[in-house]
C-alpha cells in the first residue's frame, strides 16, 4: 500500500492546494489545522456559510497562509506573521464520521523559510511523501539540515482479509477501540505475522511472541545514517477517540524542541484525534552513541501495539 499523503510548504508561502473529486458520490472537504484561511473557504459547510465542499467531478483550489494574520489597531492594518508550524493535519468535513477512518486525510508540514526538501535516497526534490531531508538557513531552534519522517496514525479502520474479502473481526469492547489500526496506510497485526488466522489480543496472550517483530516488515520503515539529526512529525488526524502514547526506542526529545528548559521525553502521551507533534530527537539517529541498528517505534498500549501500530527506524 502507498505511504500516507503529506506535503511540505515554506512558512512564508500563501499555499494553494487543489483537490479533484473523482471517485465517490459524496461531498468532500479539505481543511488544514493551524494555518490561516477564510472561514467561508475552508473546505466545510458550517452554519449559514456558503458551502466550500467539493462535489463529484469538481475541482477546487484552496488558499492558506502558513502563519497568523491579525489586526494592528495602531496602523489600522492587517499584519501577517509567518510561522513554521511543523505538521498540520488535513481532513475532510464532507462526512466527519466516515471519511476519516476510511483514509481520507493527510498532513501539511510547514518548514522554516527558504527550506528545500529532497528524497533521502535519490536526492531529487520531494515535496510529498513520508520521508525527506530538510535543508534551510533560517536562524532558530531547528538544525539547518535534518531527516524528517511523517507518521500519521489511523484507527477505526474497516479492514478485510483472505481471498474472499472477509472483514477482520472487531476486537473493541468500547466504541473508542472499534476497528483496526495503522500508521501511514500500513498495518501488520501480530496475528498476521504469526502466519495463522485472526486472533484477539486476549488469544495472543497464549502465543510465543518473542520473535514476532523479527525479519522483514510491512509497517513503515525509515532509514537514516547514524548521528544525523532526525525530526519525527506525528499526527492523529482522524479516527477513534482512544488516546495513546508514542515511543521511539533508544531516543529522546524535548516536550517543546524550541525550549531548552522543557522536559526531556521518551514517550509522547495524549496522542489522540486532532493532535500534532513535532519530535526533534535530541542526540541524533542512534542516540548519544550513534548506535547502528533497528529501533522500534510504536504505540505503548499493548492492544493497539499488537493491532499494527508499530514501525522501525533503521540507523545505518
Amino acid at each position: 500500500m502507498p505511504d500516507h499523503p503529506s506535503t511540505d510548504a515554506p512558512m512564508t508561502d500563501l499555499t494553494r492546494l487543489g483537490i479533484s473529486h473523482l471517485r465517490t458520490d459524496n461531498l468532500v472537504g479539505f481543511s488544514i489545522d493551524l494555518v490561516y484561511t477564510d472561514a467561508h473557504k475552508d473546505g466545510s459547510l458550517v452554519g449559514h456559510n456558503a458551502s466550500s465542499l467539493v462535489a463529484p467531478g469538481q475541482r477546487r483550489t484552496f488558499t492558506y497562509y502558513c502563519g497568523d494574520i491579525s489586526y494592528d489597531s495602531a496602523s489600522r492594518r492587517m499584519v501577517a506573521q509567518p510561522m513554521a508550524f511543523g505538521i498540520c493535519g488535513i481532513r475532510s468535513w464532507g462526512d466527519a464520521i466516515k471519511q476519516g477512518p476510511q483514509g481520507l486525510f493527510g498532513a501539511l508540514v510547514v518548514e522554516p523559510q527558504g527550506s528545500t526538501w529532497t528524497h533521502p535516497v535519490t536526492g531529487a526534490p520531494a515535496p510529498t511523501g513520508s520521508a525527506a531531508i530538510i535543508t534551510h538557513s533560517t536562524a532558530g531552534a531547528l538544525p539547518t539540515r535534518f531527516h524528517e519522517f511523517v507518521v500519521l496514525q489511523q484507527s477505526g479502520l474497516n479492514l478485510h482479509q483472505d481471498s474472499i474479502g472477509n472483514a477482520v473481526p472487531d476486537v473493541g469492547d468500547d466504541p473508542e477501540d472499534a476497528g483496526e489500526k495503522a500508521y501511514n496506510y500500513r498495518t501488520e497485526p501480530f496475528w498476521a505475522r504469526l502466519g495463522g488466522d485472526f486472533m484477539t489480543p486476549e488469544e495472543m496472550n497464549d502465543e510465543d511472541l518473542s520473535d514476532v517483530l523479527k525479519g522483514n516488515i510491512e509497517t513503515p520503515l525509515f532509514t537514516v545514517p547514524a548521528g544525523q539529526r532526525v525530526m519525527f512529525r506525528l499526527a492523529k488526524v482522524a479516527g477513534r477517540a482512544r488516546a495513546g502514547t508514542f515511543t521511539i526506542h533508544g531516543h529522546r526529545w524535548r516536550d517543546m524542541y524550541a525550549n531548552n528548559l522543557s522536559s526531556v521525553m521518551g514517550q509522547q502521551t495524549a496522542n489522540t484525534v486532532g493532535s500534532n507533534w513535532n519530535l526533534l530527537l535530541l542526540d541524533g539517529a542512534g542516540g548519544p552513541n550513534a548506535v547502528r541498528g533497528d529501533f522500534l517505534f510504536h504505540e505503548v498500549s499493548s492492544p493497539q501495539f499488537s493491532q499494527g501500530l508499530w514501525g522501525i527506524l533503521r540507523v545505518q
